[in-house]
């Protein structure tokens, strides 16, 4: 394989991790709770704490409704972000 071809196929595996850690970061962790209340709505105050597919059901809900509703407003809000200084 020719250096640069290496050189490219290194740079893409290394992206990866960095854009999932933006993905993160871009659905605003802090804000997760308040999704997880709509998650935990409907459950009607049973004990489900302790099963995993609680756990990976609320990672379902709150990262896609995270990413939504940050991602919306960060459109939204794109060109005051840009004129902002900091």
């Amino acid at each position: 394989m020719p250096i640069a071809a290496t050189s490219v196929a290194n740079a893409r595996s290394h992206a990866r991790p960095q854009e999932f850690l933006f993905t993160i970061k871009a659905s605003r962790p802090g804000l997760w709770a308040t999704a997880a209340w709509f998650y935990l709505l409907p459950l009607g105050g049973r004990n489900v704490f302790h099963s995993p597919e609680f756990w990976l059901g609320t990672i379902y809900v709150t990262l896609p409704l995270g990413l939504m509703i940050s991602g919306w407003i960060d459109v939204a809000d794109a060109e005051i972000v840009r004129s902002n200084p900091r």
